[in-house]
């Protein structure tokens, strides 16, 4: 089973998976089924929070888009993503420029 959150921004929806404290491997074919609205969740986009690919951040997020593609990145999405996060864990490293 796989433990979710369905979150809403601005009129798009969004299902955030957790792969930090629970690894959890994803597909294209499990993104598909899942963003289904008639027989799934149904979500404009996947928000995959899972552990950093580098040493100095603290989270890596993933979008993908209900047919399974995967997208660069999503406003209306890493406000939600952001949001969850703050909610979640309450030590943040937040590198800028």
């Amino acid at each position: 089973m796989v433990n979710f959150e369905k979150w809403h921004g601005n009129g798009n929806d969004f299902v955030i998976i957790n792969s930090i404290d629970k690894k959890i491997r994803i597909t294209k074919t499990f993104i598909k089924k899942t963003g289904d609205r008639n027989k799934g969740i149904g979500f404009d986009q996947l928000i995959f929070v899972t552990l950093p690919t580098k040493e100095s951040h603290d989270f890596f997020i993933r979008f993908f888009n209900s047919d399974g593609s995967e997208a660069g990145m999503c406003l209306n999405g890493i406000r939600c993503a952001a949001r969850y996060i703050s909610v979640s864990y309450t030590h943040l490293t937040l590198p800028t420029s």
